[in-house]
């Protein structure tokens, strides 16, 4: 079996491995202007925790996006906590005298 060549360098990388699951591809982001702060207190943790500065930005994003997929439930569920409560028998005497009604 042959595999079709892919350039990890292209930007529809991830859409061809998708139909190869034994491939993984990673995207490469260029972060440009980071205040001198914020860099330097990236570095500090990176050196104090053993690892990289890869690895910190990497844990970062994935602390975000988790945090983004509980707050998108959370405020959804509220959403739903909101709508009014119907009661059992009132949908049936609804459902009852329509049924009465067509007759």
């Amino acid at each position: 079996m042959t595999y079709p060549q892919v350039n990890f360098i292209s930007s529809a990388t991830l859409d061809i491995c998708e139909n190869f699951p034994h491939t993984e591809a990673m995207a490469d982001i260029m972060i440009r202007n980071i205040p001198a702060g914020l860099y330097s207190d990236l570095i500090n943790y990176a050196k104090k925790s053993g690892l990289t500065l890869q690895q910190v930005v990497i844990k970062a994003l994935e602390n975000y996006v988790e945090k983004t997929k509980i707050e998108s439930w959370t405020e959804a569920r509220l959403k739903r906590a909101a709508l009014p409560k119907i009661k059992a028998s009132t949908i049936v005497d609804a459902i009852d005298s329509e049924r009465k009604r067509k007759r």
